[in-house]
């Protein structure tokens, strides 16, 4: 039977993300947690921690690929914070935001970046809109809305020449925007699957 670990070393590996022991136990305390509080709230739709590892944690692995050498970045309406919180076990210099309004999931963010030392991790339990002192490289939404209200909401978050990473079901569409251009549209499979998604990704016109 393949263990937790072997599962992420085996997504980490496919998207040739570095790592290193530490990282390594930190991924599984972080999927060891989310499988126990997920037993008294809801903080995602799957339980069982190799579902957990292939259909969130991978997807993770994908993005961050996109991502690695930000400076800062902000998860908005991050959940359990499955694209946030591994950001910042890969990249510990990378500050990350990690915004929703369920406070009970900040609750549990905030316990993560207690128990795995993530001192650039920053849980933030208000809406979106409240927001209005923070700038970042890179805005990151999956299933936060549709792509114009992302944008509507992103735009005020990053720095000139910023992105917005936008994960959507593989038959979404992207639009167009002004002060965007969308720089890539990439239809992409998760690792060792056949489930198909789509990332769009839109950047500032200084």
């Amino acid at each position: 039977m393949i263990t937790p670990e072997e599962d992420i070393k085996k997504g980490l590996d496919f998207y040739r993300i570095r790592y290193d022991e530490d990282k390594l136990y930190k991924f599984s305390v972080y999927v060891q947690e989310i499988k126990k509080w997920n037993a008294r709230i809801n903080l995602t739709g799957f339980k069982d921690q190799g579902q957990i590892i292939k259909e969130l944690i991978y997807d993770a692995f994908f993005v961050f690929t996109f991502i690695a050498h930000e400076t800062s970045i902000l998860d908005m309406g991050s959940g359990a914070g499955i694209i946030s919180v591994p950001a910042a076990i890969l990249n510990s210099r990378m500050e990350v935001f990690s915004v929703d309004r369920k406070s009970k999931k900040i609750h549990f963010q905030r316990h993560i970046k207690r128990i795995l030392g993530l001192e650039r991790f920053y849980p933030i339990d208000i809406p979106i809109e409240s927001l209005d002192d923070i700038r970042v490289d890179a805005v990151i939404a999956k299933g936060f809305g549709g792509v114009e209200d992302i944008l509507d909401k992103g735009k005020t978050l990053i720095k000139r020449g910023g992105k917005i990473l936008i994960l959507k079901g593989r038959n979404d569409k992207p639009l167009e925007y002004k002060g965007f251009k969308l720089k890539d549209n990439i239809l992409y499979n998760l690792a060792y699957s056949n489930k198909a998604y789509r990332l769009f990704i839109y950047e500032d016109l200084i």
